[in-house]
């Protein structure tokens, strides 16, 4: 599947389901915004999709921050000028987990 032309935001972009989105995209031809809380997990999964021909870029985010979700896509705009494809893939544990699945 092509996605050449096209630009996509992977949140918990740094390895497993996240990582491996990624690198579907990417073959396919798709610009990547990776971010993840890990800057070691980012810089190594960015120079691995790097090898692909493909912009990426990575962003260190806390996805349940608001002022952080609003910077990545602001850095996605700025160096994409769209986002075709946002892949909302972090997962959340702990107390936040617990406030968002409370009923």
């Amino acid at each position: 599947m092509s996605f050449t032309g096209k630009s996509a935001i992977i949140t918990g972009g740094a390895g497993g389901i996240g990582k491996a989105t990624a690198t579907i995209l990417a073959r396919g031809g798709a610009d990547i915004l990776l971010v993840d809380r890990g800057r070691g997990a980012l810089d190594t999964a960015a120079k691995e999709l790097d090898t692909l021909g493909v912009t990426v870029h990575t962003v260190e985010a806390d996805v349940t921050d608001e002022q952080s979700v609003r910077n990545y896509v602001d850095r996605a705009l700025e160096h994409f000028g769209k986002i075709d494809i946002l892949f909302n893939n972090a997962g959340i544990e702990g107390p936040v987990a617990d406030l968002v699945n409370s009923d």
